[in-house]
């Protein structure tokens, strides 16, 4: 077997050949905003924070229908003293002679009430309400009563169906 020739390389005056490699890309910079964005970023951030809740929960229907608006009076015996009144967005309890408590109404709700259905027709034009109510404690409570708009306006609580309620004033 024959061996290749020995090349003989002279050296440079430098020294040895040195391997280089080709200069590296400088490296890229990260993606930067623009000054005015940069400014104005966190008004967006705290604009966005609070429109959030807003598109998630719409407001609530807070207004007294204005046939329910007026003083409420029952002659059942033992509440012939006692009242409550509804205005646009308030309610008012009356505990005797003319004291009361006054609330502020957080949202109203109505359901027509299914009775006395023929052929999948309701012929009742009665009404169930169901209002949430709160104080300055902003706990909310709620009211749960049927309207009946005829022959004579008339409420009747859902928890006390005995009392009978009639319309006294229109009261705004």
């Amino acid at each position: 077997m024959s061996r290749p020739p020995i090349v003989w390389r002279p050296e440079t005056p430098a020294g040895p050949r040195k391997r280089t490699r080709a200069a590296s890309p400088p490296p890229k910079k990260g993606w930067t905003l623009p000054p005015k964005v940069k400014q104005y970023l966190p008004y967006v951030v705290v604009f966005l924070a609070i429109l959030t809740p807003l598109l998630h929960n719409p407001p609530r229907n807070n207004e007294i229908p204005s046939d329910l608006i007026g003083v409420w009076r029952s002659t059942t015996p033992g509440y012939e003293d006692r009242y409550f009144q509804f205005s646009r967005r308030n309610l008012v309890f009356g505990t005797g002679g003319i004291e009361g408590e006054a609330y502020l109404v957080a949202e109203v709700q109505s359901s027509p009430v299914g009775e006395g259905e023929e052929g999948g027709a309701s012929k009742s034009k009665r009404l169930l309400f169901t209002i949430r109510y709160m104080k300055t404690d902003k706990l909310e409570y709620e009211l749960l009563f049927y309207y009946d708009p005829e022959p004579t306006e008339l409420i009747t609580f859902k928890n006390q169906e005995h009392l009978k309620w009639t319309k006294k004033g229109r009261d705004s």
